[in-house]
């Protein structure tokens, strides 16, 4: 298919005039029509991209992601700006960041010493670990290829320790691309959530990013808060649910293992789960504002998909400043009656309202200018156009 096809429709779903007596209604159904075309743009560019990448050895690969990478930098878009703000929120060069480290979890010795199972961590392809994860903890659609993510515990950055998540490992810099995202893009969606977050629910989070085990001892690679997050009924052995609650209230005497029966409605009801609504409650809104804030339309946790608009609109309101938005989180601590006035004022005020549709196609607009960089990059290296793997590249003197 002829690449000038994609220009066309991107101009005409960002540049479309409205008519100019639109009803809310109206106006909703004309930005609708323009995000269905921006995304089939994206879906053929990807297919594109993806068929394209499919053919090409290691090498070329890496070659691809370094040019790439190179000239991603040089891309002027509001994107870029956006990227470039986020750095001004960094105290510190990268390095010191640390390396992630294996989840940590509940010792039995030490929290259900009459239950001192041993504790073994499940490889990631094993079936239990598949399984549960599927269940209790699986990745948003489209989401960013991280080397660099937030920690709700300790307040800081963390780097990714797997090898294909490296900041120049070409499968991650390949994959972001066709998401429309640059290399850089995680490290400042984590240094935005990082500014949102004003440490109120640190201890709780810091207590939940321990592991998911389950009472076979089976230590899973994902975290507690991820296991209750899902809303499904899950197993919890005591030295989990009693490793929580020494380390929230610091009370070795009040629930001691096996916890019985009659306890299990006061200890998860009545005073583990309120901890864990209130942290999730926190975290889950500003997540979904710190992807909001440099992605057009991300796959957000907890139902707030349906509030991206309105995530776009804020932004706008509060000049893109993530400092000034996280004072706004501070000064109104109950996020629901926040939200709820905040929705509230667009429906008052439509041309709020349409600011927000507009971030919303800007950045689509760049998230597109991104992929055709990529094909731009392909194109100049001469790596379009194959059917077939090329033959292995000859040893030298070979």
């Amino acid at each position: 298919m002829p690449r000038a096809w994609l220009c066309s429709t991107i101009a005409a779903a960002l540049l479309a005039a409205a008519p100019a007596a639109q009803t809310p209604a109206e106006y909703a159904a004309a930005h609708d029509a323009k995000l269905g075309a921006l995304r089939r743009a994206a879906e053929q560019q990807v297919r594109e991209l993806e068929d394209a990448w499919q053919y090409l050895r290691a090498s070329e690969r890496r070659e691809l992601a370094e040019f790439y990478t190179a000239q991603a930098r040089t891309l002027e878009s509001h994107q870029r700006k956006l990227i470039a703000l986020a750095g001004k929120l960094s105290d510190r060069d990268t390095s010191l960041w640390p390396v992630e480290h294996e989840l940590a979890f509940y010792d039995p010795k030490v929290h259900a010493p009459r239950q001192p199972i041993k504790r073994k961590r499940l490889a990631p392809n094993d079936h239990k670990v598949i399984s549960a994860q599927q269940e209790l903890a699986p990745p948003l659609p489209r989401a960013v290829h991280a080397t660099w993510r937030y920690d709700w515990g300790t307040r800081g950055l963390v780097r990714a320790a797997a090898p294909a998540l490296a900041e120049d490992a070409p499968e991650r810099v390949f994959a972001n691309a066709c998401l429309g995202l640059p290399p850089d893009a995680d490290l400042a969606i984590a240094l935005v959530a990082r500014a949102l977050d004003d440490g109120a629910q640190a201890s709780t989070q810091a207590a939940f990013a321990h592991a998911y085990t389950d009472r076979d001892g089976g230590v899973y690679p994902f975290t507690l808060y991820e296991a209750w997050s899902s809303g499904r009924d899950i197993e919890m052995p005591d030295v989990d649910t009693l490793g929580l609650y020494h380390e929230l209230f610091n009370d070795f005497t009040r629930f001691v293992a096996p916890v019985p029966n009659k306890q299990h409605k006061q200890l998860y009801d009545a005073t583990l789960f309120p901890r864990f609504a209130a942290a999730r409650a926190h975290r889950a809104p500003r997540e979904g504002l710190a992807q909001t804030w440099l992605r057009a339309q991300p796959a957000l946790a907890e139902g707030y998909d349906a509030a991206v608009i309105r995530f776009h609109a804020l932004w706008h309101y509060m000049n893109e400043q993530p400092p000034a938005l996280a004072a706004a989180l501070t000064d109104n601590s109950d996020w629901e009656r926040y939200f709820t006035s905040w929705t509230a004022s667009l429906a008052k005020q439509p041309t709020l309202y349409e600011r927000g549709h507009e971030r919303q196609l800007e950045l689509y607009a760049d998230e597109q200018a991104q992929r055709e960089l990529l094909h731009k990059c392909m194109r100049e290296l001469g790596l379009l156009g194959r059917t077939e793997m090329p033959k292995p590249e000859s040893k030298p003197g070979g």
